[in-house]
């Protein structure tokens, strides 16, 4: 374990999360699953895609409706 103490944790958005953690061209896979229906709807995007407000306002909107989501890398 590092002992450096230079790290600083911070909060960082959906989309500053997936733009730390993939390039933009990168395909990542989303899993969203409505816990009350049962529902599960997997889309593979673009990481620049899924960083983007379109995706994001969809998945708060998901959320809103009760489901639950995950992504994966997809390379």
């Amino acid at each position: 374990m590092s002992t450096d103490s230079a790290f600083t944790p911070r909060s960082l958005t959906a989309s500053e999360y997936i733009r730390e953690l993939f390039e933009p061209a990168d395909n990542a896979a989303i899993l969203v699953r409505n816990r009350s229906t049962g529902h599960t709807i997997q889309t593979i995007a673009k990481a620049e895609a899924i960083a983007g407000p379109g995706f994001q306002t969809w998945l708060a909107n998901q959320s809103a409706a009760g489901s639950t989501y995950r992504g994966n890398e997809s390379n």
